[in-house]
């Protein structure tokens, strides 16, 4: 059906991919995909759950679509695989244009890992140093979103802090950029070398 969909899509809309009617159908297109993945998620089908991610992260129609992004980060955080979530992030930083997504993408990033590293007093340039080495081609938060979002903490929609603090490395107070990679990344060989062809399957 999804596949359907693209023809669809294909048939009708491509030749006016800069209307905001295309620019629907590929959120409804995007919103298929994350209920697909819903419906695995449900069912306690991991593996199938990320299949359907990959998938859909295939189709170019729905490639900038950030939500298909915070989707698959988030479902990665809940079951505690947070090495998974920062490559979806990543993924999604990199292959997303419009500024006001890229910093949608990096608020949530941020909340993450303030949580899976158990420091609210991480900022949003400390992450952004932190990952040039092993993503140099990520495109920096706009200045405005910089300063405000480093006033506050940022809760990351739809996730409870429970779920994403269980597994936590427990660092706190980190200073330095090497602490901060360490701390954040403690399988930073798993991002060096990491492509965004694919994300680490998050099955049990």
């Amino acid at each position: 059906v999804l596949m359907e969909w693209g023809d669809i899509y294909n048939e009708n809309l491509a030749k006016k991919e800069s209307s905001e009617e295309a620019a629907q159908a590929r959120n409804a297109i995007a919103s298929l995909w994350i209920a697909f993945s819903g419906l695995e998620i449900s069912l306690r089908q991991w593996k199938r759950a990320v299949n359907v991610y990959e998938e859909a992260l295939k189709e170019p129609l729905v490639v900038e679509i950030p939500s298909l992004y915070l989707s698959y980060a988030r479902f990665c955080a809940d079951r505690n695989k947070f090495g998974n979530a920062r490559k979806a992030y990543i993924r999604g930083l990199q292959a997303i244009k419009k500024q006001s997504d890229v910093d949608l993408l990096w608020r949530n990033f941020l909340a993450t890992e303030r949580k899976a590293s158990e420091n609210d007093a991480l900022k949003i340039l400390e992450l952004f140093d932190a990952l040039k080495e092993s993503a140099p081609d990520l495109p920096k938060p706009s200045e405005p979103f910089v300063e405000d979002i480093d006033v506050a903490t940022v809760n990351s929609p739809g996730s409870s802090s429970s779920n994403l603090t269980k597994g936590a490395t427990g660092a706190t107070g980190v200073s330095g950029k090497d602490s901060l990679i360490s701390s954040l990344f403690p399988g930073q060989a798993q991002l060096e070398g990491a492509t965004p062809a694919t994300t680490e399957a998050a099955a049990a």
